[in-house]
């Protein structure tokens, strides 16, 4: 069997376990992976030590847990042979439990799981990665003895089912700590404890912590960046471009700017936050870096006030919705403080639904080239005029059924009214929660996506000066918000990955904001972005958020994720 034909058909029995049994202990896992790429669909008859040694793993450990995998059917044992040999045990996988058995002719449907490999290969967008760490993984013993990798089995376990999670930018999403225990065998305190490893080997460059209570998003799991460039990966290693754009220190995320606008709303500010509130206005960007922006303080304070109380009537319509909606949608959870100090100072929900949709930004502006252009030439887009029909599918926000029963024979003409005035109340409520989130989309592409987009421009004009044979690619590059925790506001850092690169690029740009002296002269203008190419040091890419802090405290018991 070929290199890569082990690989995916260890991974594809992985993924039927998972579906399956999805119930071992981490040594089960363990063994059970370390067997297929050891013996593929062979049969072993090694003595135990034997195979202890071949597989790293204790001989009598090694015992118990080939009893947990017969118990499971996941592999046959049997005593075939006769005479002197017959108590030789032979070991091998149990491929009828994982195909399904036979067809009516005795054969096994071959083409089927041909097709399923086929198809799990397409999904793998770091699958280069796997190989790289299937081969380390067979290096690597339970017994800890000394090894080629510094990763321990229960580690490689969880970089395993991160990497079969995560997307080509290496951003990782649905996997939480149900999909990890089904993958690996740990439980909640021990997937905090081997994620804190990882994060401490870099494996691992940044997260979003995942939260039970988010308002506007069913989605509860943690967000990751994977650490595409780590040493660990050689020749398999994926090298990109970093665009860090660094704010005024008063700067907050999106969601913040929303809830604050929810709070006043419902009158929950008190006087004095509302006088600072108007002090720092303008540290809270909201789409001021249009080249057609006004360049005097009275006029750029009344284009702010403008785009605020759009924002405001858009949230104070949903907030005037039917309450049981706005139950459901979870609007009481958008800016609710967690008060337990001792496990999170911050508002995990609501740095939760950022990431999501800046993901959701970024994928949008990556698939449709319409927006990007518009905001690619400075255009103010707003994504409620593009009549993008399937701007949500697919997406994990909440939804309220809109079911079609029209044709339904038991309705008189009384009940088909009352339906069709549900149906409308239902679709107005829907169309206000999504104007909602476009404004959101919207923000983000305004304070972020476009940021960054003039910050490449500046240095591929900077590269075509310099560089005779450089040209600037026609294609859109596919980009991604790395996601971060609440601490990290000041900064954002998109990420485009090339395969032609050799090593990461950094590019700095700092948004800088005229004070009030500055601003009484009517010709400078209100905002400025300074940038330059950097080669920051570890420490600074932790302040970026491009890289995880290295942790000497143990994790937090609490689960981040349900």
């Amino acid at each position: 069997m070929e290199r890569t034909d082990l690989t995916l058909y260890a991974l594809y029995i992985l993924r039927l376990n998972q579906l399956k049994v999805g119930d071992l202990s981490p040594y089960g896992h363990w063994v059970l992976l370390r067997f297929i790429l050891a013996f593929r669909t062979h049969v072993c008859s090694m003595p135990l030590q034997e195979l202890a040694d071949k597989i790293g793993v204790q001989h009598k450990k090694l015992r118990r847990v080939l009893e947990e995998l017969q118990q499971s059917n996941l592999i046959t044992v049997s005593y075939p042979e006769q005479g002197k040999r017959a108590r030789v045990r032979h070991i091998r996988i149990n491929h009828e439990h994982f195909f399904g058995g036979v067809l009516s002719n005795g054969t096994i449907n071959t083409e089927y799981h041909k097709m399923a490999i086929g198809r799990l290969k397409q999904r793998l967008a770091l699958y280069p990665m796997i190989e790289r760490l299937f081969d380390v993984i067979q290096t690597i013993s339970t017994s800890g003895l000394k090894q080629e990798s510094k990763l321990d089995f229960k580690s490689a376990l969880l970089l395993l089912t991160l990497l079969t999670y995560s997307d080509q930018f290496g951003i990782v999403m649905g996997c939480g700590s149900v999909e990890i225990y089904k993958t690996t065998g740990l439980n909640k305190q021990s997937i905090y404890k081997y994620f804190y490893k990882l994060m401490n080997s870099r494996f691992i460059r940044s997260r979003a912590e995942g939260g039970i209570r988010n308002a506007f998003i069913s989605f509860k799991d943690p967000i990751y960046s994977l650490n595409l460039s780590h040493p660990f990966w050689g020749a398999a290693a994926t090298y990109g471009r970093f665009y860090i754009i660094e704010y005024p220190k008063m700067h907050q995320f999106e969601v913040k700017r929303l809830a604050f606008v929810k709070h006043r709303i419902s009158e929950k500010i008190k006087k004095e936050n509302l006088d600072m509130e108007d002090q720092n206005f303008l540290c809270d960007p909201i789409s001021y870096l249009f080249e057609s922006m006004p360049k005097s303080r009275n006029s750029f304070i009344q284009y702010q006030k403008a785009e605020y109380d759009l924002l405001s009537r858009t949230v104070e319509e949903l907030s005037e919705q039917d309450e049981d909606y706005l139950k459901l949608i979870r609007f009481d959870q958008l800016g609710a403080r967690e008060l337990k100090e001792t496990v999170y100072s911050y508002d995990q929900g609501d740095v939760l639904l950022q990431c999501y949709l800046e993901q959701h930004c970024c994928e949008l502006y990556g698939n449709e080239g319409s927006v990007y252009k518009q905001l690619l030439q400075g255009a103010s887009v707003r994504l409620e005029h593009q009549g993008l029909m399937a701007l949500f599918a697919g997406k994990k926000y909440y939804r309220e059924v809109i079911t079609d029963t029209k044709f339904d024979v038991t309705f008189n003409e009384e009940s088909y009214n009352k339906y069709l005035l549900e149906r409308q109340l239902k679709e107005i409520r829907q169309a206000s929660f999504d104007r909602v989130l476009m404004s959101m989309l919207d923000l983000i592409a305004f304070n972020q996506v476009y940021p960054y987009l003039k910050l490449s421009k500046r240095f591929e004009a900077q590269e075509g000066k310099a560089n005779k044979n450089y040209r600037v690619h026609g294609m859109r590059p596919a980009f991604r918000i790395l996601p971060r925790g609440i601490e990290q506001t000041q900064y954002s850092c998109i990420f485009v990955p090339d395969t032609k690169l050799k090593d990461n690029q950094y590019f700095h740009g700092t948004i800088n904001l005229l004070d009030q002296e500055a601003f009484s002269a009517e010709s400078l203008e209100s905002i400025s972005m300074v940038s330059q190419q950097i080669m920051p040091l570890d420490e600074e890419l932790v302040q970026y958020g491009i890289l995880s802090a290295i942790r000497d405290d143990k994790p937090k018991s609490k689960s981040s994720s349900e």
